[in-house]
């Protein structure tokens, strides 16, 4: 078929599970004419793509949007996963009208938050099994898992003991439900704490430098977009009464 062309790459990510059981169907079947349903099918994928650039809406990963998929039509999506990593940052800009944060990453990792300290890890266990059996998981072990293709997924299970790079400061809160073109939905955690623990991470030292710059840059347009598109989040002290103390100084300072 050769390499998608940009366009195809967001209409791949746009039409979800329709473009890819279009293409099982036509590799399960050598008696249909594949090389012109091929074809027709590119035009359909560069006429979604070209419409999805257009209006410039987000587009992430087919894999990730599989995941992600799964996760909604399993139940798990919201209780107990959260979407931690860039994507969550789709949510709150559907949330704000705007649009939020740099561009992923290219391979960026899907982040996921599995509930509080003592919960079950059976809704990781069974997502990772129903996206197709080939990401390798082991029941209580938070950290990445990897299909054949190199697709990543890291869960994050927040320890007691630890800081675990603040995943257990995302716990508790209101949460941002959007549905997104390509997904059923995407569950985020509160966004003032999820853009101060952004700013947080950005200050750590022994971090990658692109990771802080980054983390930077989505954390300060986070709240520069709750304090003018999503007012029902307001950042007072009644707020800031709430932060641990990690949290509370980013917030003093900004």
């Amino acid at each position: 078929m050769g390499a998608l062309t940009p366009e195809e790459v967001h209409g791949a990510a746009l039409l979800g599970e329709r473009y890819e059981a279009h293409l099982a169907l036509l590799s399960s079947d050598p008696k249909r004419g594949r090389d012109a349903e091929l074809a027709r099918s590119r035009q359909e994928l560069f006429a979604a793509g070209r419409e999805c650039l257009y209006l410039g809406l987000p587009t992430i990963g087919s894999d990730t949007a599989a995941v992600l998929r799964q996760a909604a039509r399993q139940g798990f999506l919201g209780d107990p996963l959260l979407v931690i990593g860039p994507e969550a940052l789709i949510a709150y800009g559907l949330a704000a009208g705007s649009r939020i944060g740099q561009a992923f990453p290219a391979g960026a990792p899907l982040e996921l938050l599995d509930g509080p300290e003592d919960a079950d890890t059976a809704a990781f266990d069974v997502l990772m099994t129903v996206c197709g059996g080939p990401y390798r998981a082991s029941r209580g072990r938070a950290g990445p898992v990897r299909n054949p293709a190199g697709h990543e997924v890291r869960l994050h299970r927040p320890d007691p003991g630890t800081e675990s790079e603040g995943a257990k400061w995302l716990l508790g809160g209101r949460t941002v439900a959007r549905v997104a073109v390509f997904v059923e939905g995407i569950v985020a955690p509160d966004p003032r704490t999820f853009a101060l623990r952004k700013l947080w991470l950005a200050r750590r030292t022994g971090r990658d430098p692109a990771d802080r710059e980054r983390d930077a840059g989505d954390g300060a347009a986070l709240l520069e977009a709750l304090a003018v598109g999503m007012l029902s989040f307001p950042l007072h002290e009644g707020f800031a009464g709430t932060l641990p103390g990690p949290l509370r100084e980013v917030f003093d300072r900004w």
